[in-house]
């Protein structure tokens, strides 16, 4: 259980170097408490003049509401029927100004027909999963016992396409879901990731270059000269429409999103929708360099490095 307080939950009551301190004392729990009070925090108390053992305190609060929820485009909405309906019904409504600014208004006006469809189709998903896979092995059994009721095999055939559908739904948010989770609860494996991340920056290091007669050239200076004219026109051409649609598919689809709650998913399942409204809106700040200042906006979130933290020197910044 996440934890606060004395980090040290015994010593021996000595003086001097005699003294010892250890942390003994952990609260475990299992995964049906942590569905039922997902907040629950163990708070270690100092010892004081009696005991050994410091305190234990656990608070016991439900989750927090909390004020409204921001939005966040969940990928299992693409596996609704309707979805690319509502989707571009929405998108070709007019809009004026700038093609970044139309795509921005676009966006916004989608959440409410996305946050209904949400409510209609994919509320308490998990729940309507398991309860849509009750209800197939009931009609099943029910075949069983009267394998020459037509009508039986029909309900089956219903059932199983709902089923389907839910299972589907739900392995989508539980493994969107957990992407998120991870950047809430935050890395337990700090050591490994920083290793991982200083590997990478290592492969990523250019020491040598040759050039095309096998000449090796190390420093900045020398690796200037190899880029030839041709080269540098290359580097300085105008970005292409299909260069736009390689990098957003090069965009894993359960990355966080940004601060408008879309993902690269969206874009991906949506594109002969939105693709060409996107399109311009890029190009064009790569032309005129001027982005909406929503657009380039950010949030700088803490995150902490194990279940015992308070000290700001405890957490990671994250950029989302």
């Amino acid at each position: 259980m996440k934890s606060s307080g004395a980090f040290f939950t015994w010593n021996n009551k000595t003086d001097g170097t005699d003294r010892v301190q250890s942390k003994i004392d952990r609260v475990l729990i299992n995964t049906e408490w942590l569905t039922q009070m997902p907040a629950a925090e163990v708070h270690f108390m100092t010892e004081g003049a009696i005991y050994n053992n410091c305190p234990t305190i656990i608070k016991w609060e439900q989750r927090s509401k909390g004020g409204r929820r921001q939005f966040r485009y969940f990928n299992m909405w693409s596996l609704a029927p309707e979805f690319k309906t509502k989707v571009q019904e929405n998108w070709e409504k007019s809009s004026e100004g700038r093609h970044m600014f139309k795509v921005v208004g676009k966006l916004n006006r989608l959440r409410k027909v996305l946050k209904t469809l949400n409510r209609n189709r994919f509320s308490e998903t998990e729940t309507r999963a398991d309860l849509a896979m009750e209800k197939l092995r009931q009609c099943q059994d029910r075949i069983q016992l009267n394998p020459l009721n037509m009508d039986l095999y029909m309900e089956e055939n219903k059932l199983s396409q709902e089923a389907r559908l839910l299972e589907k739904a739900k392995f989508q948010f539980l493994r969107q879901k957990s992407k998120m989770q991870w950047l809430k609860e935050g890395d337990q494996n700090t050591k490994f990731f920083h290793n991982y991340l200083k590997a990478r920056r290592s492969n990523n290091r250019i020491f040598i270059i040759k050039d095309t007669n096998g000449v090796q050239h190390t420093s900045i200076d020398d690796v200037s000269t190899l880029v030839n004219e041709a080269q540098r026109d290359e580097l300085t051409r105008e970005f292409a429409k299909e260069e736009v649609k390689q990098t957003l598919w090069a965009i894993d689809g359960n990355k966080s999103p940004g601060l408008d709650g879309y993902g690269s998913k969206f874009f991906k399942n949506c594109w002969g929708i939105v693709g060409e409204d996107v399109t311009k809106g890029i190009l064009e700040y790569f032309q005129n360099g001027e982005m909406l200042r929503w657009v380039n906006d950010t949030v700088i979130t803490l995150i902490p490095k194990g279940v015992h933290t308070e000290n700001v020197t405890c957490f990671l910044q994250h950029c989302v």
